[in-house]
């Protein structure tokens, strides 16, 4: 089991309840979105939020999470500032939406790029459909969007 607890850190608990580990990603200030990978071994993906000195706008990344350490960081970069929904897993492969009209598929091991897909808005949230033969992405915008 994962929380995210003020000061943006994330602790990993066992099921009794036994602290496992804890890691405070590198960027943001706050966690938004914990995701647990498929394994225990995958560990976890948060969103992480900073607000900026203005208070008027926020930047988010998505950091991957494993046994103590942060593995990667993902930012868009055509997304100076704005928001992350909160990330699906399958298999190998992170899907994450994006104010900046886009559903990103990043790589789970070292949160490479893999593909991207564009929408007409904000995405809100994405989903995953792993019953058939290729999975199917969804990502809720202005309409709902099917990717495969």
């Amino acid at each position: 089991m994962y929380a995210g607890i003020d000061g943006n850190e994330v602790i990993a608990y066992d099921f009794d309840g036994n602290e496992q580990w804890r890691a405070t990603p590198e960027n943001g200030d706050s966690v938004s979105h914990l995701v647990g990978g498929e394994t225990p071994a995958d560990g976890v993906y948060a969103v992480t939020t900073a607000v900026t000195s203005t208070g008027t706008d926020r930047r988010e990344w998505l950091a991957a999470l494993s046994d103590g350490e942060e593995r990667w960081a993902f930012h868009p970069k055509y997304l100076p500032f704005g928001s992350l929904c909160e990330p699906v897993v399958a298999g190998e492969t992170v899907y994450v939406g994006a104010s900046d009209r886009r559903v990103y598929a990043l790589s789970a091991t070292n949160g490479t790029e893999l593909h991207r897909f564009e929408t007409g808005d904000e995405v809100r949230s994405v989903g995953i459909d792993t019953n058939g033969e290729d999975d199917r992405v969804y990502a809720a915008s202005d309409s709902v969007y099917a990717f495969e």
